[in-house]
């Protein structure tokens, strides 16, 4: 019950982000308000990112280390694929014939590369805008598989954090923070700088999880009566953190808040030891939670059809903002659902299942 808690925690954690990308990009799409949704945006895929990088690590940790290493990096690229590709495939299919009807948009080219999630690198454009979010998912998680099977200890405590600290070197005296939405500078001339923040953010995930590996064995001993007070301590101090960085107008150093914040809360969710887990998962919940990937590449393209089609500026911008993040739940909703009918039925096509007698001919 309690590990159905926590995964059920943290996939409703998940929608909670998508849903602040959702505003974000109603904010600067439709009513031109940037400041505030570069805060809101890019701190919501902050947290995408540290989560993704602590559920990496968390199935690093859960794998057998006397498999060869190639057996246990194939094995985890297959994951991730069969994961991020089918919600990934569809919202593509169904952006871009949305693009060619109401945009009559050029798809073919960009379709064969972000079927191999290769989007928004080196300047090759993506069907769905905002994908460059699951390359940087995809093959950024690779790299620090390989980094993990291969070299094990020396990833977790040289390498990894070499990683983090470099990039970081890289960021912050150029940019002065975070938050780097709307820059047009790439590394080398092909990869966004975003990118490199994505880097760090699943970097800090993983560190965030073996730290909390180490702690489950009270290295320095606090009496038990003790843990409860701490517990609601980090609670309360994570959560103002994060409420203080997203609420900035201005882009500024405060977005440094996230990798204090966000990593005390996946902490308290692994733990299973805080209320908010309890309210997390919720059964109410239990529908909406597995949608978050699909809201997030999905919900573009309905703000583009928006912007050209309906005269919404005739509406109070809080009616505006709530009644597309309710269409846009609905329609990520009816996404998720169709595809997973869609390829339960490829699957059942194509695949000979055990129950089916197989004739032989004499």
């Amino acid at each position: 019950m309690l590990i159905n808690n926590k995964i059920q925690a943290f996939d409703f954690l998940r929608f909670i982000l998508a849903v602040c990308v959702v505003i974000g990009h109603t904010f600067v799409v439709l009513f031109q308000v940037k400041q505030t949704t570069i805060i809101i945006h890019n701190l919501a895929v902050d947290g995408f990112f540290v989560l993704s990088g602590f559920l990496l690590a968390l199935s690093y940790a859960k794998t057998n280390k006397n498999v060869k290493p190639s057996d246990l990096f194939l094995n985890q690229t297959k994951k991730r694929i069969k994961r991020l590709w089918p919600e990934f495939f569809f919202a593509t299919v169904v952006t871009g014939i949305l693009s060619i009807i109401c945009f009559n948009s050029d798809v073919f080219f960009p379709f064969l590369f972000n079927l191999i999630f290769i989007a928004q690198i080196d300047k090759i454009p993506a069907i769905v805008n905002g994908s460059w979010y699951v390359s940087v998912l995809f093959w950024v998680g690779c790299f620090y598989s390989s980094l993990l099977y291969y070299k094990n200890k020396t990833a977790i405590y040289i390498l990894i954090p070499l990683i983090v600290f470099l990039s970081f070197g890289y960021l912050y005296p150029i940019y002065g923070h975070l938050t780097l939405h709307g820059t047009n500078h790439f590394i080398l001339d092909a990869y966004p700088v975003a990118f490199l923040k994505g880097f760090m953010s699943i970097e800090i995930g993983i560190s965030t999880f073996f730290i909390c590996q180490s702690l489950q064995t009270n290295p320095i001993q606090l009496k038990p009566k003790i843990l409860p007070v701490l517990y609601i301590f980090a609670e309360i101090s994570a959560l103002l953190l994060l409420i203080y960085a997203f609420s900035q107008r201005e882009t500024c150093k405060t977005d440094f808040l996230i990798y204090f914040g966000y990593p005390v809360l996946i902490s308290l969710f692994y733990f299973h030891k805080e209320t908010i887990l309890k309210f997390f998962s919720l059964k109410i919940w239990q529908s909406l939670s597995p949608i978050a990937y699909m809201l997030y590449l999905t919900h573009v393209i309905l703000l583009d059809i928006t912007k050209k089609y309906i005269d919404y500026t005739t509406y109070p911008q809080s009616i505006v903002y709530i009644g597309f993040l309710l269409i846009s739940i609905f329609f990520a909703f009816a996404c998720y659902h169709l595809q997973k009918r869609f390829f339960s039925l490829i699957k059942k096509t194509l695949f000979v299942t055990s129950s089916t007698p197989i004739m032989h001919k004499d």
